[in-house]
């Protein structure tokens, strides 16, 4: 009996922690955008945003997405347990951190970081 019940936590438990991972899926807008090799990056696209002009990004439940650069939409595939994207055409591989409801690129020396929903939401 004891190892029935065991056996029934373990998979209660696992089948609980399986839940638990977050998927990124959704809409995000770029709401930082830092290069530490050129300063005027980050005042740009403040300007930017104050237009009303954002850059956008949009991940599917099926591992496809897009980045969207004021209408011009760059096509990728993202793998979530490795936590990289890899755009269309390209042979290289970009990681990406998942910081709760932000996701931050770090290319080269810029840091893009996507926040959840969409700019008007704040």
């Amino acid at each position: 009996m004891k190892k029935i019940l065991l056996i029934l936590l373990c998979m209660c438990c696992l089948l609980g922690f399986a839940g638990c991972s977050k998927s990124i899926a959704g809409d995000y807008y770029l709401s930082s955008y830092t290069d530490s090799e050129d300063p005027t990056v980050e005042k740009n696209y403040n300007s930017m945003m104050e237009y009303g002009l954002y850059i956008k990004i949009h991940f599917e439940e099926d591992g496809t997405g897009y980045l969207d650069m004021l209408g011009e939409k760059d096509i990728f595939t993202y793998d979530s347990k490795e936590k990289t994207l890899r755009f269309e055409g390209s042979s290289s591989s970009e990681k990406y951190e998942v910081k709760g409801d932000t996701i931050v690129l770090s290319p080269g020396t810029t840091t893009m970081t996507f926040t959840k929903g969409s700019p008007e939401d704040e």
